[in-house]
């Protein structure tokens, strides 16, 4: 007996109740509402898509405001580096040309010096050689003649006419 109860028979109609109809009235009114929201969901997915493309939009300008600026900073960037290396060349050439300069000078000391006739001759060169300035060495005019006033009273053979040529031809290398 428990047994029947949980068989089902498939002959049996289940109670279903009967759809309800609508009048035409009914029928109007829900189709105009559905129609309603339909519009509204077609507006909202409009200004959706509106908002989505001003944002688009203005993503893009953004984007392209960036980009050009650092394009800008890119070209400034590689002018900078341009101008860098042009001043690196210059100052590298002129370091040249003073340190050239220096050792010719040093070259001219010492010869200068190797003509003293004792220990004060010496010492009085060294001190007369001492107070060369840099500018002195760098411009030989200046050089010769504060070399020439003070080493005249010692009757020191002046210097090389070769050491004059060689400073002047590298002085005048350093000139723009």
């Amino acid at each position: 007996m428990s047994e029947e109860i949980f068989i089902k028979d498939k002959t049996q109609k289940k109670n279903i109740k009967a759809k309800k109809k609508l009048s035409q009235a009914q029928l109007d009114g829900l189709a105009k509402g559905r129609a309603r929201m339909a519009e509204k969901r077609a507006a909202k997915k409009a200004q959706q898509d509106k908002g989505k493309m001003e944002k688009d939009l203005k993503a893009q300008q953004e984007n392209a405001a960036v980009q050009k600026e650092e394009r800008r900073l890119k070209n400034k960037h590689i002018k900078l580096e341009k101008e860098q290396e042009i001043q690196r060349k210059f100052t590298e050439a002129q370091d040249k040309k003073r340190n050239d300069a220096i050792s010719s000078f040093s070259e001219l000391k010492y010869n200068i010096m190797e003509q003293a006739q004792n220990y004060d001759d010496y010492f009085e060169f060294k001190e007369i050689m001492d107070t060369v300035s840099d500018d002195m060495i760098l411009d030989s005019n200046k050089l010769y003649s504060h070399l020439e006033t003070h080493l005249t009273k010692y009757k020191v053979e002046p210097p090389s006419n070769s050491h004059k040529q060689n400073l002047e031809m590298i002085m005048e290398e350093q000139k723009p």
